[in-house]
C-alpha cells in the first residue's frame, strides 16, 4: 500500500494502479484501486478514474469511490460531473448499507456544498443525523460525520440541529410526579432515564435511553471547529458544551472538559480555559495545560503560548508544549527563536522533535548549510533520519542523493521511500514495473 501511494505521489496512477492490481488479497487490493480513484481525477484522466472505479471488485467499497472521485472532480471545478458523481455514490450507499455509510454521506455533504447545491446539502446532513440518531442509541458514538455538519452550520450560525439534539426527544411522554421523560436541566440524576408505566407513577420504572447527543458526542463537535470559526460562534458552542458539563449524567466529562479548553485556547481564551482546568487531577490538568499551549501557539500568540508552557511543572508536559511552541514559530518564519526555545527543553528525544522542526524552516528559507549542520546535533538516531529526509526534498540534487544515502545508513529505505523520487526521478516507477513484470 504505501508503495502504491509512493507511485501516484510521484505521479504515475498507471504505475501505482499496476501495483495495486498484482496485491493478492482482494479486500486489500479494492482499497488500494479506490484510493487511485481520485488520483486519476486529479491528473485530469476522468475517464480513467470512472473505468478504475467500475473495477471495484466489492459493492461496500462502491460508495466511498464515487464519492472520492465527485470530490475530486468538484475540486477541479466541474460541477456538473461532480453532481453525477455524487448521485451514484448516494445510490451505490443507499443500495449496499455499510458501516461507514453516515461517512460517505458526509464526503457528500462537502461535494454538495462545492458545487453549490445547500438545498441538497441540507437534505444529506439530516440523513447523517437520522443514522447517528439510530445508530446503537443505548451507547455511545463517534459522530465524525455528525460533528462536521453541526461545526459547519455553527460557523454560519445555526445552531437549530445542535439545540435540538442537545435537548430531550420532544416525543417523550410525562414521567412520574408530572416531569418530562428522560433528562431535565438541573437534574444530572435524571439524564439518561425514561419512565415508563402509569402516568402516576405507581408502575414506573427506568429504561435504558439516551440524548442524541452527549458529551463524547459534543467533543467531537468543538474539535471539528478550527481556529478560522468567528470568537462569537466559539463562544456560543462554548457556553452550551459549559451547560452539558453542569447539567449532564458525568459521563466523559474529561473528555468534554478538554474539548472545550482546547476550544477556548484555540481562539485565544485562555484565561477562560485555564479556569475550567482548576479542580483536576494535578497530572491530567499539566497535561490539559500543554495541549493548550499547542492550540494558543496556533492561534498566533507564541509569546502567550511560550509563557504558559514555563508555567507547566511537569517536565513531559512542558516539553511537550515547546516543542509545539517551536513548530509555530518556525511557521510564523522566526527561526531563531525556534531554536533558542528548542535549546531549552532538556529531553534529548522532545529536544530532536523540536530540532527537526527548525531545520526543516532553514531549508524553506534557504539556508541548507545550517539546516544540515543543526540534525547533526540531533541526538535520537530515528529522529535525525527523519529531519535529514526532509531535507532531501528541500535540497539541490547533489546534496539530495548525500543525504538520502544517510537516510537509508540511519533509518532503513521505509524513511527513504516517501523521498526517493526526488533524488532519482521516476525511480518510484522503475520498482513498480519491476514488481509487476
Amino acid at each position: 500500500m504505501e508503495l502504491v501511494k509512493a507511485a501516484a505521489g510521484a505521479g504515475d496512477p498507471g504505475g501505482a494502479q499496476a501495483l495495486a492490481e498484482s496485491i493478492p488479497l482482494r479486500q486489500l487490493r479494492d482499497q488500494a484501486l479506490v484510493s487511485l480513484v481520485p488520483a486519476w481525477a486529479r491528473a485530469g484522466e476522468g475517464d480513467r478514474a470512472v473505468a478504475l472505479v467500475e473495477k471495484i471488485r466489492y459493492p461496500h467499497n462502491w460508495g466511498w469511490a464515487w464519492a472520492l472521485l465527485a470530490k475530486a472532480t468538484a475540486d477541479s471545478g466541474d460541477i456538473a460531473e461532480a453532481r453525477g458523481f455524487a448521485a451514484r455514490a448516494d445510490a451505490e450507499a443507499r443500495r449496499c448499507a455499510v458501516d461507514d455509510m453516515d461517512e460517505v454521506l458526509g464526503l457528500l455533504v462537502d461535494v454538495a456544498v462545492a458545487t453549490g447545491d445547500h438545498d441538497r446539502a441540507a437534505e444529506l446532513a439530516d440523513r447523517v443525523e437520522e443514522m447517528a440518531r439510530s445508530r446503537n442509541p443505548a451507547g455511545w458514538f463517534k459522530p465524525r460525520p455528525l460533528a462536521v455538519v453541526l461545526a459547519r452550520e455553527a460557523r454560519a450560525g445555526d445552531f437549530g440541529r445542535l439545540d435540538a439534539l442537545l435537548h430531550p426527544p420532544p416525543e417523550s411522554a410525562v414521567g412520574a410526579g408530572g416531569r418530562s421523560c428522560g433528562w431535565a436541566p438541573g437534574e444530572p440524576g435524571d439524564r439518561g432515564r425514561v419512565w415508563e408505566g402509569d402516568l402516576d407513577g405507581s408502575a414506573a420504572h427506568p429504561v435504558s435511553a439516551r440524548l442524541p447527543l452527549d458529551a463524547r458526542d459534543m467533543a467531537c463537535v468543538l474539535d471539528a471547529v478550527d481556529e478560522n470559526a468567528e470568537l462569537d460562534v466559539a463562544l456560543a458552542l462554548a457556553e452550551r458544551a459549559k451547560t452539558l458539563l453542569e447539567t449532564g449524567d458525568g459521563r466523559d466529562h474529561d473528555v468534554l472538559l478538554r474539548s472545550l479548553t482546547l476550544l477556548l485556547a484555540r481562539h485565544g481564551q485562555v484565561e477562560r480555559a485555564t479556569a475550567l482546568t482548576q479542580g483536576l487531577d494535578l497530572d491530567l490538568s499539566m497535561a490539559q495545560q500543554a495541549d493548550m499551549v499547542g492550540e494558543l501557539a496556533r492561534s498566533g500568540d507564541t509569546d502567550g503560548a511560550e509563557a504558559l508552557a514555563h508555567a507547566i511543572t511537569d517536565r513531559r508536559a512542558h516539553d511537550r508544549a515547546l516543542i509545539e511552541v517551536v513548530r509555530r514559530l518556525v511557521l510564523r518564519g522566526d527561526q531563531g527563536r525556534a531554536e533558542v526555545v528548542a535549546r531549552l527543553i532538556d529531553d534529548g528525544w522532545a529536544q530532536g522533535e523540536a530540532l527537526l522542526a527548525v531545520a526543516r524552516g532553514m531549508a524553506r528559507h534557504g539556508d541548507p548549510d545550517d539546516a544540515e549542520t543543526l540534525t547533526r546535533s540531533i541526538a535520537c538516531r530515528g529522529t535525525r533520519a527523519r529531519a535529514l529526509a526532509a531535507l532531501v526534498e528541500l535540497s539541490e540534487p547533489p546534496r539530495a542523493r548525500r543525504l538520502a544515502a544517510q537516510v537509508v545508513v540511519l533509518g532503513g529505505w521505509e524513511t527513504a521511500l516517501p523521498v526517493l523520487e526526488r533524488i532519482l526521478p521516476r525511480s518510484v516507477a522503475v520498482v513498480v514495473d519491476r514488481m509487476t513484470s
